[in-house]
């Protein structure tokens, strides 16, 4: 980028010059015509002054430019070769995807798992690495999922139980969603939730808290499990709707 940079600098400024030269020309054509009380050499040698500032501009420029080309190139090589070269964030980028789509799969099988855990183990940051736009990580995918198995394994390696989504969806409240979403009873995700210190109160943005959603999509099971551990009754909604 920064060649590039320099390239463009000196074509600019080169254009720049000739554009000085051209415009000088033109000028000097016409101004013998449109004065009469300078002679014919006096406007010669005149113009022929004037010409050269294009020529000297171009010599500066290019003294000015050069230093400062191999200076910016120079410091830029430097600054390269003093970052440390991280194969990890390497491997980080080729795996990301793969760690969380198995992660994201309701009802994966075995086999996916058990791939999950091993890129899991070479990379445990990955456990709270959030994708764009809406910055899940693979925790929250497999709490979303339902998948018992990885979110055991991410909360005994580091998984953030106080992480979230751009819209503040807590863990508790996205395997809420699954509870609801699923034709069988199993709240093992959300006592491995509730037993690592998840807050079973936690709004999202407009103000929902797992109770809200259990209540509004009539889940008895479900609230009957949240009230039984304490989610607060009082909290309102933000939004009207």
């Amino acid at each position: 980028a920064n060649i590039y940079l320099c390239l463009f600098l000196f074509c600019l400024f080169y254009l720049s010059c000739d554009n000085i030269n051209n415009q000088l020309y033109l000028y000097e054509e016409s101004f013998p015509r449109s004065y009469n009380k300078l002679n014919e050499m006096e406007a010669l040698s005149l113009f022929m002054s004037i010409s050269r500032v294009g020529d000297e501009a171009r010599f500066c420029l290019l003294w000015i430019f050069l230093p400062f080309s191999v200076l910016l190139l120079t410091a830029t090589l430097v600054y390269k070769l003093k970052q440390p070269r991280n194969n990890v964030d390497e491997s980080l980028r080729t795996h990301v995807y793969e760690v969380h789509q198995i992660a994201g799969e309701v009802a994966a099988s075995m086999e996916s798992v058990k791939q999950c855990i091993l890129l899991l183990n070479q990379f445990p940051s990955l456990v709270n690495h959030p994708m764009p736009p809406y910055c899940f990580t693979p925790f929250l995918r497999a709490c979303w999922s339902g998948n018992t198995p990885l979110v055991r394994y991410m909360l005994k390696n580091g998984a953030d139980v106080h992480s979230c989504t751009v819209s503040r969806e807590s863990p508790i409240l996205l395997a809420a969603y699954r509870v609801i979403k699923s034709k069988v009873w199993d709240p093992s995700v959300l006592n491995l939730l509730y037993e690592a210190g998840c807050d079973l109160s936690e709004p999202n943005k407009r103000g929902s808290t797992a109770l809200h959603l259990a209540a509004r999509e009539g889940h008895i099971s479900l609230t009957y499990w949240l009230l039984v551990r304490g989610a607060h009754l009082t909290l309102r909604l933000s939004s009207k709707s």
